[in-house]
């Protein structure tokens, strides 16, 4: 990862959380300083080393816009930055689509739900494809302009449910089982 900043002085603590939270672990930082001719000014190059998880899997061609705007949204502060980003990377989301999980989850804990938001990000994370279907069926149930939605809503529902018989840990199921509820609950959306 190669990110560039006009603030020459600009520390690694302001970065380093934002890969993490994105599930990436920073292995090197090279700085270089780059100088162009007057009167343009110079500009500060992080060259990263990052391990990400499914590195083999991941198709960086595909993905590279949507990792960049996502990276782009969490620095000038458009998205927040936590955890549940790791599913930029994980489940395939863009950082608006993580926002809807984001906002289920912070519902949750207005219900005094008793897992804690990087527990939700954690159980996310570990079921990302549940992950990934769950933001599908919030844009299959609130997208009036998709043919035969009714249809793909129940087929994704099916596949859901499915995939929740796998989930072996107690918690991560309740998790995302009330995840679904809660989308299936909603009536409408601003999103």
């Amino acid at each position: 990862l190669k990110c560039y900043s006009r603030d020459l002085q600009l520390e690694l603590s302001n970065i380093i959380p934002l890969l993490e939270n994105m599930g990436c672990t920073v292995i090197d930082a090279t700085p270089f300083i780059i100088t162009p001719l007057a009167p343009l000014p110079s500009v500060l190059l992080r060259d990263f080393t990052l391990r990400v998880p499914a590195a083999a899997t991941l198709d960086i061609d595909s993905t590279k816009a949507r990792i960049e705007d996502a990276i782009e949204r969490i620095w000038r502060g458009m998205v927040d930055n936590d955890t549940l980003n790791a599913l930029v990377l994980s489940a395939g989301l863009t950082a608006r689509d993580v926002g809807i999980l984001r906002a289920y989850s912070r519902y949750l804990q207005q219900l005094n739900f008793p897992y804690s938001q990087p527990f939700i990000a954690t159980a996310l994370s570990a079921h990302a494809d549940i992950a990934s279907q769950l933001v599908q069926l919030f844009h299959t149930r609130f997208n009036p302009s998709l043919k035969s939605r009714d249809t793909k809503y129940t087929e994704l529902k099916t596949a859901i449910e499915a995939a929740l018989e796998a989930v072996t840990n107690l918690a991560e199921d309740r998790v995302t089982r009330r995840l679904l509820a809660l989308i299936e609950a909603s009536l409408r959306t601003n999103f």
